[in-house]
């Protein structure tokens, strides 16, 4: 599926560089296909190229800036038209640029999903004004570089660690290279040419021989599942948010993103359990697994944080930092974050859930439940406490950044704790261990959920909480420690539609309790709409009817399994269709119907799950 922007629809929202990588490899490319150093989209999201794990040794373990791309041609002029499309299938990014002296750049680059490879295709559509030169500046701080005019760096960057390594560029047309600080350029006559950056890969290929290898890693990993989502929106949403949990794993965790702008691709636990679940419910387990993996393999600095060498009870008692780096350190900075403990209790239920999908008793036993083991022993010792009127609950801390630090009984961790000790305390049943340390997880378990604060009819967000907030409803989702009919829950529930604005209909389908006043509510609205036009028919003329033949021609042919419809007056229907409304695609497919397209595609055998191509717009076909 491609997600497409132009310069007209980027004026009226932000506009956000494409998103290429592999896990390892990080690149914004803009709206040039090339990544000016402006900021552009969420926060300070520049166009560059980042590496997983590669980090400067500070506080804040900033990630190393593995450089950028620009180019320059005499007598080029500012873009004025231009349009993007990343297809989320295989990782390809086309832009279009036009530029107010006339110039057409056309570019379409990949980042290969298993080799440290940027791949670029880029044609000059116009007359060349002059030399096309491409520039790769790679200045990291306390770096030594080594450049000749080969297209070759060898770097060695002082940082966490002493990362050592070369980056490449190679052309498959005649071109001169210069080398410059922290870089080079190289110079192309040509208007159509291919490029390739390489990090720590000498390896030589075809720009087409790569595009067929991504392209094929990329089938690998959507054949690892499929769902069948007829809401196009929502299947957009799915399908992009598989590509990026995708090109966001890395070898050690999956971080919130590999840019600057995001933590500086630091690993959270918190986020780590719904990337997790994405990825398990989705059939993707193997990276799944790595969270778990890469928490495990951190478990004894994790320990020593608490414990020093020696554990202090049989179970063991572990605390990982709120931002984790590769190598357990703490990479907030100092005094920050020790308030947030909620982060312990998702590194238990990631463990957990990864066992309840695998169903492998071995791996909870060796590697699972000494993480859920370990968490849920850290939060019994330092954070359960009794209070005044004797009841179990969690001791000051910060539920949420909106409420404020250091919040007495908060329901939202609360109730993270609830689920941990219940699974810590299941966990230890299948594996017949530590029966005193389950029935103390039980029983601490029942405490909070008795002890959380509720007043007004509603679940608080702490004791005595005026505001509403979303982790009111964290009792049902993500924890489920709270039955459906919980009227509490109910009541914050609707504390927090009705806070944002919003009406609350509680329904029941099953008993259509509710229904009724959901129904009369969507009369008053539909009653307030003004009233429908009617006019009356106007004999259809024969230069009509022969209009609409001509507008009704079409030809469909299967090309390697996709049905490919050829109509020139679709592009004018396809134009004002918005992929994102659910009401503009019912338009399209009544144009569909009504000009027979979709009873020809019955007729040449299409199936449910085929891929239908409309002017480079896909979708599946859906009876």
């Amino acid at each position: 599926m491609k997600i497409t922007t132009n310069h007209l629809e980027a004026a009226s929202r932000r506009y956000a560089p494409a998103a290429l990588g592999n896990g390892d490899l990080s690149i914004l490319l803009d709206y040039e296909g090339i990544q000016r150093q402006t900021e552009s989209g969420y926060g300070k999201l520049l166009a560059g190229i980042r590496r997983a794990g590669f980090r400067y040794d500070t506080q804040r373990g900033e990630l190393i800036s593995f450089g950028y791309l620009l180019h320059e041609m005499a007598g080029l002029g500012e873009p004025v038209e231009w349009e993007q499309s990343l297809d989320n299938s295989d990782g390809v990014v086309t832009s279009n640029c036009r530029y107010s002296d006339g110039t057409v750049i056309e570019s379409t680059a990949f980042c290969h999903l298993e080799r440290n490879i940027l791949a670029v295709r880029r044609r000059i559509a116009t007359a060349l004004p002059g030399p096309y030169r491409l520039r790769y500046r790679f200045a990291p701080a306390r770096a030594r570089l080594d450049a000749d005019g080969s297209g070759l760096i060898r770097y060695e960057i002082d940082g966490l660690r002493r990362y050592r390594g070369t980056v490449s560029l190679t052309a498959d047309a005649p071109s001169r290279f210069h080398a410059e600080d922290g870089g080079f350029v190289l110079e192309i006559p040509a208007r159509e040419f291919t490029f390739c950056l390489k990090f720590d890969d000498e390896a030589t290929a075809e720009f087409d021989e790569l595009l067929g290898s991504n392209r094929r890693a990329w089938e690998s990993y959507r054949q690892e599942s499929y769902i069948r989502i007829p809401s196009a929106p929502i299947r957009r949403m799915y399908e992009t948010s598989q590509y990026h949990l995708r090109i966001s794993s890395t070898r050690w965790s999956i971080p919130t993103g590999i840019y600057d702008s995001h933590w500086h691709g630091r690993y959270h636990a918190f986020d780590e359990y719904f990337t997790f679940m994405g990825l398990v419910t989705s059939g993707h387990f193997a990276a799944a697994a790595k969270i778990p993996h890469f928490r495990h393999s951190l478990l004894p600095q994790a320990r020593r944080r608490i414990e020093g060498d020696r554990p202090r009870n049989p179970v063991g008692v572990a605390v990982y930092p709120w931002e984790t780096n590769e190598l357990c350190e703490e990479n907030s900075p100092r005094g920050f974050w020790y308030d947030h403990i909620f982060h312990a209790s998702h590194v238990a239920l990631t463990a957990w859930e990864c066992y309840r999908y695998s169903g492998d008793r071995e791996l909870l036993r060796s590697e699972l439940f000494p993480l859920i083991g370990a968490s849920c022993e850290w939060l019994r010792l330092f954070h359960v406490q009794y209070d005044r009127e004797g009841r179990t609950v969690i001791g000051c801390c910060t539920d949420l950044e909106r409420l404020g630090p250091l919040r007495p009984n908060p329901f939202m961790t609360s109730c993270s704790v609830i689920a941990a000790f219940e699974a810590a305390a299941t966990a230890a049943g299948l594996l017949g261990l530590y029966p005193e340390s389950a029935a103390e997880w039980r029983r601490l378990a029942a405490g909070l959920r008795a002890s959380l604060p509720h007043g007004d009819g509603r679940y608080l967000p702490y004791p005595g909480c005026t505001e509403h907030s979303i982790g009111q409803l964290a009792g049902i989702y993500p924890y489920g420690v709270l039955a459906a009919d919980d009227p509490l829950q109910h009541g914050a529930f609707r504390d927090y539609v009705e806070g944002e604005g919003y009406r609350f209909f509680p329904i029941s389908a099953a008993t259509r309790q509710g229904t009724d006043a959901l129904v009369h509510a969507i009369a008053a609205e539909l009653a307030k709409l003004p009233p429908i036009v009617r006019y009356e028919p106007q004999p259809v003329t024969e230069e009509e009817r022969m209009k609409s033949a001509r507008r009704n021609q079409f030809t469909i042919e299967v090309v390697d399994g996709v049905y490919v419809v050829k109509a020139d007056w679709l592009a004018n229907a396809l134009a004002g269709v918005n992929m994102d409304d659910y009401e503009s695609l019912q338009y399209f497919q009544r144009v569909l119907i009504q000009s027979g397209i979709i009873k020809k595609l019955e007729e040449m055998g299409i199936q449910e799950g085929d891929t239908v191509s409309i002017l480079d717009f896909e979708f599946e076909y859906v009876k």
